[in-house]
């Protein structure tokens, strides 16, 4: 009988490999593999409008948003969030960012409780990170942490017409954020 993959431990680079090989995305953290679950047509047009309202202002920056496809390290774990907005310089065969100004998950029903509770904690401990959304798929809700001299502070946008990101000039509308969804 072949082990789960959660009742396995691996190194960085044992990690690293298996990843680089398996048709499937999975996390790391702190030596525990987890297997990605795949998301819903609602995950999906949040994460792409997202991406796009952000590639705009990146563009414009010098900077780069990333989505699904592509790691953040934080001390001994890899995630692979949502959306990641950086200014770290463009390096096309980079598997992962160490410093991301913006990271957002799209809240699914089986990882939320990871999203807001050890993914919030595991962020905050990047020096780089000003700002983290959490984004609902079921109702037009943002949650919003951001980093002021040192401290979090959480905001909530439910039903607002936007929220702006201290971090990049840009001013999210949740219109745009939430495009194509019925929400």
């Amino acid at each position: 009988m072949a082990k789960r993959l959660d009742d396995l431990f691996m190194t960085e680079e044992e990690y690293l490999s298996f990843e680089g090989k398996s048709d499937q995305q999975h996390e790391y953290v702190a030596g525990r593999v987890f297997l990605m679950t795949g998301g819903t047509a609602a995950h999906s047009e949040i994460t792409a409008n997202l991406s796009e309202c952000l590639r705009r202002i990146a563009k414009k920056l010098g900077c780069h948003v990333y989505s699904h496809n592509l790691k953040v390290k934080v001390a001994t774990s890899f995630y692979y969030p949502d959306v990641i907005y950086t200014c770290e310089p463009y390096q096309p065969d980079a598997l992962w960012v160490t410093a991301p100004i913006l990271i957002v998950e799209v809240l699914s029903p089986s990882t939320q409780s990871t999203d807001r509770r050890e993914k919030l904690f595991a962020y905050r401990e990047i020096p780089s990170l000003m700002q983290y959304l959490i984004v609902s798929q079921k109702e037009r809700k943002i949650e919003l942490y951001c980093k002021d001299q040192g401290s979090w502070r959480q905001s909530v946008f439910v039903d607002s017409d936007a929220l702006s990101l201290e971090s990049i000039p840009v001013v999210l509308k949740l219109d745009d954020i939430y495009d194509g969804t019925g929400l």
